[in-house]
């Protein structure tokens, strides 16, 4: 797909450090990496008494595997900063030398802010000894993980022989400012926009607390966002595209994956769930990627479900559209087939939580299916033939759609025709005289198969 933020980042701390002398002054003479930093910076070069500021903007666009090229940015700004008398205890900033120090070091900073209704994240550094001078993606996946942003502004505010004074400043995805904002009772931060998704948000999350078990109400948090957002992802949109958080899901029903795992998100958080993001690609049949956002949630045992609303949605059945669950609480050895976060941005030590095995909260494994009597949760089987058998009974018992997990078997029922052709003869030897088609997904191991009644 369809589907994190300061890809400027890495040529701009790698600039600035390039510059720093043992002494405040600037050399006459400039070396190459400066030129090439007065190149990028328009000629800019940070100054004592003064700071220069990059706003930069993480959009997902679904043509490029390239992470540069996902990143919106504005021109240098420069501005007098008085750093001696800032608001900001620089005494008591860390000075950072390695990742080991930084990567906590973020965490804790927006931890702090999490559940609070600050719009931003006010992130004072210290780049210690040239640290950042190798920054690479692995690192920005790094920012992009914690961080989970719409905006980020990087002021580079003074240089003290080797070390950067730098403070990154990062604004919310809409969806969580809504979400922050319901969590504590307080709408005063919000913009108009937002107060309309608010009350609107209420009322489905209120909805979804009357379902009986937490599979339930997430699944109609799930139901509800592929029911009414369409997927959009219009390239080239100029400055802020409303549709990469949950007011354009929500106001516009239109999104990218940024806006769907936005308003899944704000839905999940506000119904008691603890949610978070996963950045990273998805991968094509063709071996090509694209960047990606995608969510995962946690019942309140410290376990993280990865959950993918915009792969889920938008599926097709001769050109009619249903709602796919593959990726509701989908294991991570499933997931990796076709979505990369581990090895693209090195993130295995932000998501150690996440569920990587099939369990009874995956949407084919539940065991609230037999309590339902199948009305609400797919089904597994470990044989293709019986799996087919399944959809038969089914569809004889008047059920407009069925869903059911199995084995896959590359010489026999994982071949849509063979499949078709077997659930045909098994169907009209049972009684079964109506139309209905059938969807095959393969991915790794595992077969998937969707029965619909088309009459």
């Amino acid at each position: 797909m369809k589907k994190a933020i300061i890809g400027i980042i890495v040529v701009i701390l790698i600039s600035f450090i390039a510059l720093i002398d043992d002494d405040d002054e600037q050399s006459a003479e400039v070396s190459s990496n400066q030129q090439n930093t007065k190149d990028i910076l328009d000629g800019k070069t940070l100054q004592k008494g003064k700071k220069l500021t990059k706003k930069v903007q993480f959009v997902v666009k679904d043509d490029t595997d390239d992470v540069d090229e996902q990143f919106e940015e504005e021109d240098i700004e420069e501005a007098d900063y008085d750093y001696e008398n800032d608001e900001i205890d620089w005494d008591n900033v860390p000075k950072i030398k390695n990742w080991d120090e930084l990567d906590p070091y973020i965490r804790e900073c927006r931890n702090a802010r999490r559940g609070t209704t600050d719009r931003e994240i006010v992130i004072p550094v210290i780049l210690k000894n040239g640290f950042l001078r190798n920054f690479n993606n692995a690192d920005l996946g790094r920012f992009i993980a914690v961080l989970s942003v719409k905006y980020m502004y990087l002021d580079f505010v003074y240089q003290d022989g080797r070390d950067l004074y730098a403070i990154i400043t990062a604004e919310h995805y809409d969806g969580t400012n809504i979400a922050n904002a319901y969590l504590n009772n307080d709408t005063s931060q919000l913009t108009d926009e937002e107060i309309q998704v608010y009350n609107k948000a209420v009322q489905i999350v209120n909805q979804a607390n009357q379902q009986p078990t937490p599979l339930r109400k997430e699944l109609f948090l799930h139901d509800y966002i592929i029911s009414n957002v369409e997927y959009y992802n219009r390239k080239g949109d100029p400055g802020a595209p409303r549709y990469v958080t949950a007011v354009g899901a929500m106001i516009d029903g239109k999104a990218n994956c940024q806006g769907y795992s936005d308003m899944f998100y704000m839905l999940g958080t506000m119904a008691g769930f603890k949610m978070d993001r996963l950045y990273g690609n998805s991968v094509h049949d063709d071996g090509s990627k694209s960047g990606h956002v995608w969510n995962t949630i946690d019942f309140g045992d410290n376990i993280a479900y990865a959950v993918d609303v915009t792969w889920d949605d938008g599926i097709k059945i001769n050109g009619q559209e249903y709602p796919g669950y593959i990726y509701f609480n989908v294991p991570g050895k499933i997931l990796e087939v076709n979505h990369v976060w581990n090895n693209q941005f090195d993130l295995k030590f932000n998501y150690d939580k996440l569920q990587m095995n099939l369990d009874s909260r995956y949407f084919y494994n539940t065991p609230e299916y037999q309590q339902t009597n199948g009305q609400y949760f797919g089904a597994f089987s470990e044989d293709p033939q019986a799996a087919l058998q399944y959809l038969s009974q089914r569809m004889l018992q008047g059920y407009r759609i069925s869903y059911i997990m199995t084995n896959r078997n590359d010489n026999g029922y994982s071949n849509q025709k063979n499949a078709m052709d077997y659930l045909v003869e098994i169907s009209r030897n049972a009684g079964f005289s109506g139309r209905f088609n059938l969807q095959i997904t393969n991915i790794g191991k595992y077969t998937y198969f969707t029965a619909r009644i088309m009459n």
